[in-house]
Order: structure tokens, then C-alpha cells, then sequence
């Protein structure tokens, strides 16, 4: 098991309340994909993978807001990138998300 799928799958714990886990599960797939069919609808466009939250490490609801979450052993200015860009496509069609990135550790910059 990945660490990434480690955490997603004891997500609560990191979160506490509210619910979510990786995009790979159905419930969390559902949710995602009607935001994403409206963001695409809203641009005319598809999505890029850099900015596509299904490809998010961990999607968690809690209180109105959504965390968009990478993942990663070693956290890299990419995966702040791919955070970053994810929760921005959810904000542009009035989603309160946040762009979030868990490691063990930083890469030398």
C-alpha cells in the first residue's frame, strides 16, 4: 500500500470530522465529477490533468469547504503546483476548496 493510499484511507484522522477519502472511491467520485461537468460546461473546455481535483491524492469535505489534498513521500514545488491548480478549478465555480500538501518530507529547494 502506497502512502497515499495509506492516508486516504484514514483520512478521518487526519480531518476529523466531514468525509471524503481518495477520488477513487465512488461516493467521492460521484460528488466530484457533477463540479468538474460544470467547471468544463462554464470554460467550454476539459480539464488538464494539473488542474483535474479527481486526480487529487485525498478530496475531503468539512463545514462548506473542500480540501484538495496531494500527497507525497518527498513534497516538491509540483505538488504544491497540482494543489493549487486543483482547488482553483473547484473555486471557479463558487466552491470554497483549499489547496493542501502532506509529506514526510521538503525538497531541497
Amino acid at each position: 500500500m502506497t502512502s497515499c493510499s495509506r492516508l486516504a484511507s484514514c483520512s478521518w484522522r487526519l480531518f476529523g470530522a466531514g468525509h471524503g477519502g481518495s477520488p477513487d472511491r465512488e461516493t467521492v467520485q460521484r460528488r466530484l465529477t457533477a463540479i468538474v461537468h460544470a467547471v468544463a460546461a462554464a470554460a467550454r473546455t476539459t480539464l488538464t490533468a494539473l488542474g483535474h481535483p479527481l486526480l487529487a491524492g485525498i478530496i475531503w469535505w468539512k463545514q462548506g469547504c473542500v480540501a484538495v489534498v496531494e500527497v507525497s513521500i518527498v513534497v516538491d514545488r509540483d505538488d504544491v503546483d497540482r494543489a493549487r491548480a486543483g482547488a482553483g478549478t473547484l473555486v471557479a465555480v463558487g466552491t470554497h476548496a483549499v489547496p493542501m500538501v502532506i509529506g514526510e518530507s521538503w525538497a531541497q529547494a
